[in-house]
């Protein structure tokens, strides 16, 4: 009999029986065909799941053995005992395990109502969050991450579902329910949860509010008066730092969809014609506003139409210019410093359809005025400034463009000029913003590749000379030396042709190639020159390229980085040779690595015509020259050397 059964993302499963772990294919007009994994546990499991890429399998019993498999060949990778390694007390085993797999975490819960998350992405599951305090009174039935792996939805016997922030290791939220959960579900974007409840045959449907405003949802339950929860005790500033990019925090709904109102409308239109009754109705006469329905008086109706036909045409002609309440802002608070903000604001409580409405009135064709296009897109450059709302000022600016760029703002020079300048200001926070995700992304992914058995790790911008000091100080407060074998490795690409490279681009190269392998140099030489050793002897290695040589298409800033290191090396290898410092370059050809992976079939056949050992070179292969440069033995005499590692090129 099975116990577990687990969907991979391609076509397959793997499903589970009081023996070993077995694989089916899912086709069903097949016979299935199991293939064992012999005896994974010795225990009885509680969870199995797979990783992202479909790669890796990882499975969990009940005394707290996980066990991460090779898919395809069935090696076991790793296998960690948590209870043994967490616990003394051998009565506690695992009831649940679930597996996040985009972002590796592993939730477990224990028989003693303990919740801990595990990465497995470090292969040896380390563990990151335990929650210990405020947890369920009685059996845990459930657990489930948000899409985003930022909460944790764990349900209990006890008739409650708990809320985790994993980043604050907090609970933020509980909610009581009259029929215990039994199981769970979360929509793809978070925005529904769907549960399902002892003694009930149905399943019931939730809507996440926080998708729809920003209310913070009230406690339900009696008996937690003396817990401390985060939820409506902390305020969250509008803006933590001037210098971080804030988002607006808005739901989607508000903003996201400005650019395609018309499509929707179309979209929305009825197919047929509205059939007009033949009798008019009894109802009393009625028209609509924002507040809903008021009655029509005839009486008033028609003093209104005398009213009307009083007024001269020239007066009729001054009240053309329409008024509302962003109007009112524009034209009556030019001066107040919380302009920005007021209008803004009042954006934010408006529809999508009042917002291009508002905006479509700012142009004199419509009842408005080219001052007040102007003023607004001042507001909105101030708020690129204050790097604030930066998702709601980019729908804006958009829906601004489309509105009146063919009709009007081309054809003024004022309005094309702060257009320009505010797409600029646009553009270059959106760089910035990749740039820092970009530096994340890669720093989480070189943290997580580390062996757990290195020595240690340390952090730093090598382009920037306190935070080389701030690592030259580390690394000595906890070894009491400085390295004496140093190599300089770190570089980034910004490719593109000469005439349409970006000056920061090229900047970023320079700065982080060049300038930091000499920051790193300097300091690091400084360092060991100044303990004045009487028989020192250090190696430097620096990291250049093949192309810094004979040049690449694309690659200006990089070519030119690396001829830099290549030529500093040899000043360096003059300068500090008779102090017992060697320094040398390596000049790799085109290697095997995550980036060369990414290069179309096509131009990888071109590079390997050129190698006269038709096949690229290996990162292993970069090491051990490394290591005979890094030899006071095999390379002592070895000072200022450039030496090609390019298989013939």
């Amino acid at each position: 009999m099975s116990c577990y059964l687990k969907f991979s993302k391609s076509k397959s499963f793997f499903f589970l029986d009081d023996g070993p772990i077995k694989y089916s294919s899912k086709n069903p007009h097949k016979r299935l065909k199991s293939s064992p994994y012999a005896t994974a546990h010795s225990f009885a499991l509680c969870g199995v799941s797979f990783d992202s890429l479909n790669t890796r399998l990882i499975s969990c019993d009940i005394n707290g053995n996980i066990k991460l498999w090779r898919l395809k060949t069935k090696i076991l990778l790793s296998s960690t005992s948590i209870i043994n390694n967490d616990n003394s007390n051998t009565n506690i085993h695992i009831t649940k395990m679930i597996v996040h797999r985009d972002s590796g975490l592993i939730s477990i819960a224990f028989n003693n109502y303990t919740i801990k998350i595990y990465d497995y992405d470090t292969m040896n599951f380390k563990c990151i969050r335990t929650f210990i305090n405020n947890t369920h009174t009685n059996e845990i039935t459930s657990l489930i991450f948000m899409p985003d792996a930022r909460w944790l939805l764990t349900t209990s016997l006890d008739k409650t579902m708990r809320i985790w922030d994993i980043p604050s290791g907090q609970l933020i939220d509980i909610m009581e329910f009259d029929q215990a959960i039994t199981t769970l579900a979360i929509s793809p974007n978070g925005d529904m949860l769907a549960t399902g409840h002892t003694d009930a045959l149905g399943i019931y449907l939730w809507s996440n509010r926080i998708m729809y405003d920003n209310s913070i949802i009230n406690l339900t339950t009696n008996d937690i008066d003396n817990q401390q929860l985060l939820v409506g005790d902390f305020q969250s500033p509008e803006q933590i730092s001037k210098t971080l990019i804030t988002l607006s925090s808005l739901p989607e709904s508000k903003w996201k969809n400005l650019l395609v109102l018309d499509t929707i409308r179309q979209r929305n239109k009825p197919k047929e014609s509205i059939n007009i009754p033949k009798q008019a109705p009894f109802f009393l006469p009625t028209v609509s506003n924002l507040r809903g329905f008021v009655f029509i008086n005839p009486d008033d109706e028609n003093k209104l139409k005398i009213k009307d036909k009083k007024q001269t045409h020239i007066h009729q002609t001054q009240q053309f210019l329409y008024q509302s309440s962003l109007t009112n802002l524009l034209d009556h608070q030019k001066t107040n410093s919380t302009l920005s903000n007021d209008v803004i604001h009042l954006l934010k409580d408006f529809g999508m359809a009042k917002i291009e409405y508002e905006l479509r009135c700012l142009s004199p064709e419509q009842g408005g005025s080219l001052e007040r296009m102007l003023i607004f897109i001042d507001i909105l450059n101030q708020e690129f400034d204050n790097k604030q709302n930066y998702d709601l000022i980019s729908s804006y600016l958009a829906l601004f463009i489309q509105l009146h760029g063919t009709n009007l703002i081309w054809k003024n020079d004022k309005l094309i000029e702060k257009i320009q300048n505010i797409q600029l200001k646009q553009k270059e926070t959106w760089l910035n913003i990749q740039r820092q995700l970009n530096t994340s992304i890669a720093l989480v992914k070189d943290v997580k590749s580390f062996d757990s058995s290195c020595e240690h790790s340390f952090i730093s911008d090598i382009s920037q000379r306190q935070s080389v000091i701030k690592l030259a100080d580390e690394i000595f407060s906890r070894n009491q030396t400085y390295p004496t074998i140093i190599v300089n490795a770190a570089g980034i690409t910004r490719d593109a042709l000469l005439l349409k490279m970006r000056e920061e681009d090229f900047d970023d190269v320079i700065r982080i190639n060049l300038k930091g392998t000499f920051l790193i140099n300097q300091i690091f030489s400084q360092r060991l020159l100044a303990q004045k050793s009487t028989d020192l002897k250090a190696s430097i290695i620096n990291i250049s390229s093949i192309v810094g040589k004979y040049g690449n298409i694309g690659q200006c800033n990089y070519t030119a980085s690396k001829a830099g290191v290549e030529s500093m090396t040899k000043s360096m290898a003059k300068e500090l040779g008779h102090n017992g410092i060697r320094v040398n370059t390596i000049l790799p050809g085109f290697i095997q690595t995550p980036m060369t992976d990414k290069v179309p079939d096509k131009i990888k056949e071109k590079l390997l015509s050129a190698i006269p050992m038709g096949r690229m070179g290996t990162t292993d292969e970069i090491a051990q020259v490394c290591l005979f440069l890094a030899s006071n033995k095999m390379s002592s005499y070895v000072n200022g050397a450039s030496i090609d590692v390019t298989g013939g090129i």
